[in-house]
């Protein structure tokens, strides 16, 4: 209501109020082909307080948690184990990410301390948000017999999944296939820069969710 409020204040009229994980569901059935649509996805929207959990089942969501495991916490862990400001833990937290330090080609390759540092302290932080994506992995494989409710694909979305590293991270831990989203895929084909590593819309998949509803479509 509060929201509402806002938006009548500012002289603007609410027509579609959606809440963010049905805005993710939406954004997810815009951009995929109607082969995809018929597969069963995982879909973790991480923004700074909360994390939504979605597991989409032919179009349809089937499992939808909202965890407090985000953004904002492990921002937080940064600042207070690497005693530093927010602006710099943010900053930490996306450059260097959870990835472990590749090998050097180069002197100037030689990862530093803080690096180093950075990864370790994001992946206990992150192994967290990890677990709570497998226990939902698990109820919904109790939902059925299990090889009715095979995941086919984990889409990962949210400023917070900008963190370099995570995608293989994830990927490592739960053992499924897992894709950064682009909510623009179908919107503005080829007009995006999907294909560069520093540079994402994960973080638009609530606002495109959104944007493309309508008044009178179809509730989600």
């Amino acid at each position: 209501q509060q929201r509402i409020e806002i938006l009548v204040e500012a002289g603007l009229i609410p027509v579609v109020i959606d809440v963010d994980s049905f805005a993710v569901e939406n954004a997810i059935s815009i951009n995929l082909s109607e082969e995809d649509l018929r597969k069963t996805f995982l879909v973790v929207n991480c923004g700074v307080q909360t994390t939504n959990i979605i597991i989409i089942e032919k179009g349809k969501s089937r499992v939808v948690r909202d965890v407090f495991i985000a953004g904002e916490t492990f921002t937080k862990m940064l600042q207070r184990n690497l005693q530093t400001n927010w602006t710099q833990a943010e900053e930490n937290k996306i450059k260097y990410g959870i990835s472990e330090p590749a090998a050097p080609s180069s002197e100037d390759d030689v990862p530093g301390p803080l690096q180093q540092q950075v990864a370790s302290l994001l992946s206990a932080s992150v192994k967290e948000l990890v677990s709570e994506i497998q226990r939902s992995i698990d109820y919904y494989q109790t939902q059925g017999a299990a090889s009715d409710k095979h995941i086919d694909r984990i889409f990962l979305c949210g400023g917070t999944m900008l963190m370099k590293g995570i995608a293989g991270y994830v990927e490592s831990k739960i053992k499924l296939p897992v894709t950064i989203f682009n909510p623009f895929t179908k919107i503005a084909p080829g007009n995006t820069p999907v294909s560069d590593p520093e540079f994402t819309f994960a973080q638009y998949a609530v606002a495109v969710g959104l944007a493309t509803r309508s008044k009178g479509d179809t509730e989600k």
